[in-house]
């Protein structure tokens, strides 16, 4: 095997490069020597610049011809109108990197804090600018607010991007993480950035820096995609093959076609950088070291860390592989590894606790064809995200490593008694946040619920709102917390709270029949009196759904499962600029689907909504595949609105490239009566709340207050215990 790199000065027709060759011995192992050949290398020059010169006449963001530190119209219209950086006052020195040195600022006029990533003016600091510009906002990807300068002219000036401020980056998560994130953790981060990266090839753009040090985090758990220093547009859409350099993406998360020098790529080599990531949030610390799954020390040994997990490809699993192995003079096939036999699932020691699902999709981001390798489109659509909790599956990753003893987590374990005092019977549910099991208290022998989780944010905030509500018959009572008595990062906290027999979609799917109306009245009241309870404390649930109504053998409803609940300043029923990523898909308001910079609490009305249908149908009445496919669910039955029923519905479309209202549909025109089977003989007030709850506008929205005063809940037939 041979491998060369041309070492000597740009402008030379002739350089030295050194070979390594791999020499038999007699009677030994390989050895290796290294000799240095002269070889013409105009060939090779005259081929950089031709792909240069197309990379120029391609990308609207390419290199310019003119030199942009002397002052090119690239330039000037970067700078104009520019203010000074002066307006900011730094704090301290957040990160470094290729482009750049960023920094935590604050804003002296506002007070509030931003990031101010200080950079030379150059072609990648006009690039990432001029893309960032350009795109519309969207919540999975850094916001740029303006650009500043020191105010000095020359070529030695700076140029200063003044950006939203985020509390860390996935590395430093990565690395500070004292135990492995749990699938619905990682679900949660991998939804995010896979929106951020769909939303780009949406836009054409590739990325092309992929990498847990790009993908940024703030305190309300949000990932946002950064550095776009080395992105490019690419005409005729990110999947036709682009003639760019391949001198792009982190060694560790490069897809296999750049290292060995394809002509040509697509956006499949940000979904290889996608699955890198992926296979490095979910791995064991004590075991891998969150280490990145393939890395490299140099381009060759790069290939070899691939080939060694994933086996040597052949022509049927990546047509073209034997041609670009010669073009590059490399002989990887015939280097005594095993032929194309992926061990992925050997080689990594979480597989064995890691669902079908899951390893299906990263099988399916690493594939070594990039033409079978998944979009960031399939990818979302993929059944991992569908599992258990779906798109809204996990607890919010903190930004601050509460396994270390923060303050929260001290309150919490703050004269915690021992799970000893219980005795395990059974196994009885299992979720994104813990194991729930049935258990006897042995001092009573009273049963009750007992709730297995890590010490982590999902935890933190789903005890401390419990504990901090008063007691209501229609939310899950909790009676304490006890730990099992261990300490360091691998400790667990237990919630005992009271036993309930089944959840709403047990006894759902075990229906033989529809529910009468005042039956499902019956229970619709006591799920509403639960949720007026939760916005009068000023607390938005954020995940109703069936299998988070509990229920009893006296037939008593509770809601159950505040993982994702959120305390809201200034009232429930005020815009809050919380994470879009809550609420599993089926029961997910519009405005979530949209992207709204904020919500409030009409999206639990939507909800309640969505259960009250399934309740009398005994089917979900949107059941979506992905998030595209939930908005077309809910335009099949409501129609398509328009800005008289929903006043700002376009704008939402606009700012997500989403041009659903001409996708052939209705205009707004609610044919729920229609769709739904149980319909004619459905009183007409029940109806009417139905309408109501499902309004698409989130001001029209029925709350909780006055949904519980809505005639259907006075008329004959009178609610009724249903016998459950």
């Amino acid at each position: 095997m041979a491998w060369g790199r041309a070492m000597g000065r740009v402008g030379g027709e002739v350089a030295q490069i050194a070979v390594v060759d791999r020499m038999p011995a007699l009677g030994k192992k390989r050895r290796f020597s290294r000799r240095t050949i002269p070889v013409d290398i105009s060939p090779l020059k005259k081929m950089r610049c031709a792909m240069e010169e197309e990379d120029a006449a391609a990308a609207a963001a390419a290199l310019p011809c003119v030199d942009v530190g002397e002052g090119g119209p690239e330039e000037e219209a970067l700078l104009e109108s520019c203010g000074g950086v002066d307006a900011y006052q730094i704090l301290n020195k957040v990160g470094k990197g290729s482009y750049g040195v960023v920094f935590r600022a604050r804003e002296r006029e506002t007070g509030d804090t931003v990031a101010v990533k200080k950079m030379k003016v150059d072609a990648a600091a006009i690039r990432e600018i001029s893309l960032l510009r350009s795109l519309p906002g969207h919540p999975c990807i850094v916001s740029l607010k303006e650009v500043v300068s020191d105010g000095r002219g020359g070529p030695t000036r700076d140029v200063y991007m003044v950006m939203e401020y985020m509390d860390s980056d996935l590395l430093g998560v990565i690395r500070g993480a004292k135990q492995p994130l749990s699938e619905g953790k990682a679900k949660y981060l991998m939804h995010q950035l896979l929106q951020g990266v769909y939303f780009l090839h949406a836009n054409g753009v590739l990325h092309l820096d992929l990498k847990p040090s790009n993908l940024l985090l703030n305190r309300e758990d949000e990932l946002k995609v950064c550095d776009f220093g080395l992105s490019r547009r690419c005409i005729g859409g990110v999947e036709k093959q682009q003639p760019y350099t391949n001198l792009v993406v982190t060694l560790w998360y490069r897809a296999p076609e750049l290292l060995l020098m394809a002509e040509g790529y697509s956006s499949a080599v940000d979904m290889w950088s996608v699955g890198c990531i992926m296979a490095e949030l979910l791995g064991k610390p004590e075991l891998l070291g969150r280490a990145p799954l393939f890395p490299g020390r140099n381009e060759l040994d790069q290939l070899h860390q691939i080939f060694g997990v994933l086996g040597v490809p052949d022509e049927a699993t990546w047509p073209g592989f034997a041609s670009l192995c010669s073009d590059m003079n490399v002989d990887l096939a015939c280097s005594g590894r095993q032929p194309y036999s992926n061990k992925l699932k050997e080689k990594l020691p979480w597989s064995s606790s890691f669902s079908e699902a899951g390893y299906d999709l990263l099988v399916r981001l690493l594939a070594y064809d990039p033409s079978r390798r998944l979009t960031a489109e399939e990818a979302l659509n993929h059944p991992w995200f569908r599992e258990e909790d779906a798109a809204a599956a996990a607890a919010a990753l903190p930004c601050v490593d509460v396994g270390e003893g923060g303050p929260e987590e001290e309150a919490l374990l703050e004269s915690c008694g021992g799970v000893d005092a219980y005795q395990i019977l059974n196994k009885v549910g299992k979720g994104s946040y813990g194991v729930v099991f049935r258990a006897r208290e042995r001092e009573t022998g009273d049963t009750v619920a007992v709730k297995k989780m890590k010490v982590d944010a999902a935890a933190i905030r789903e005890i401390s709102l419990l504990r901090s509500l008063p007691g209501h018959p229609c939310i899950v009572s909790l009676k304490e917390v006890v730990s099992d008595g261990r300490g360091g990062p691998t400790r667990d906290v237990y919630m005992v709270m009271e036993y309930m027999d089944s959840d709403l979609l047990g006894v759902i799917r075990g229906a033989k029949q529809p529910l009468s109306e005042g039956k499902a009245k019956y229970l619709m009241h006591q799920l509403l009196q639960g949720v007026y309870f939760l916005h009068a404390n000023g607390v938005l649930h954020l995940d109703l759904k069936p299998s988070n109504l509990l229920l009893n053998r006296e037939d008593e409803l509770k809601v159950c499962d505040f993982g994702l609940s959120r305390r809201c300043i200034g009232g429930v029923e005020k815009q809050q600029p919380y994470t879009n990523l809550v609420v599993t898909l089926w029961y997910r308001a519009p405005e979530l689907l949209l992207m709204a910079e904020g919500y409030s609490s009409a999206v639990d009305m939507w909800s309640v909504g969505c259960i009250m249908a399934e309740l009398l149908g005994r089917a979900p009445l949107f059941p979506g595949r992905n998030e595209l496919d939930q908005l077309h669910q809910i335009f099949g039955v409501l129609g398509v609105p328009d800005e008289a029923t929903w006043p700002g519905f376009a704008s939402l479309c606009s700012d997500m490239n989403v041009d659903l209202a001409c996708s052939g549909r209705q205009p707004y025109s609610n044919k729920l009566k229609e769709k739904l089977p149980w319909s004619s003989s459905f009183s007409e007030a029940g109806y009417d709340l139905l309408v109501r709850l499902l309004a698409y506008d989130p001001s029209r929205r029925l709350t909780a207050e006055e949904t519980l005063n809505h005639p259907w809940f006075r008329e004959v037939p009178a609610p009724t215990r249903p016998r459950l």
